[in-house]
């Protein structure tokens, strides 16, 4: 899978095309509070796969995250806050980069620490 990133990024309807891959059209979306990374299927635009939402609604922390993040081997960007849907991404050459690719609960924080985005955060949620 060669990702390739676009610089700079494409407007669209819907925000900015950031980059994409053989399989995905990588892309952040203002929310109306927040900027969401989404990863669009290519064979049906219609529909993205996995998503992570960062506070910051400027773009930046989006834009930011992903110029850093190597989909290849890391599961999911750095800085989200919220991910949304059940579905965990697992990057396919994830086991080269095991300390980053532990268990996070659905605000981005690993399993084995505390959360610090929600005191009642439902960690069972994800089992991986």
């Amino acid at each position: 899978m060669t990702l390739i990133r676009h610089d700079p990024p494409i407007p669209i309807e819907e925000g900015l095309r950031l980059g994409e891959d053989d399989d995905y059209l990588y892309e952040m979306w203002p929310q109306l509070f927040n900027d969401r990374l989404v990863l669009r299927v290519k064979k049906i635009p219609t529909t993205w796969r996995y998503g992570w939402c960062f506070k910051q609604a400027n773009g930046l922390a989006v834009v930011a995250a992903f110029a850093v993040w190597d989909p290849e081997t890391e599961d999911e960007p750095i800085g989200w806050h919220k991910r949304p849907g059940r579905e965990v991404r697992k990057a396919p050459q994830r086991d080269t980069k095991p300390d980053y690719n532990q268990p996070r609960c659905v605000h981005g924080d690993y399993m084995s620490m505390a959360c610090l985005r929600d005191p009642f955060c439902p960690r069972k949620r994800e089992a991986s």
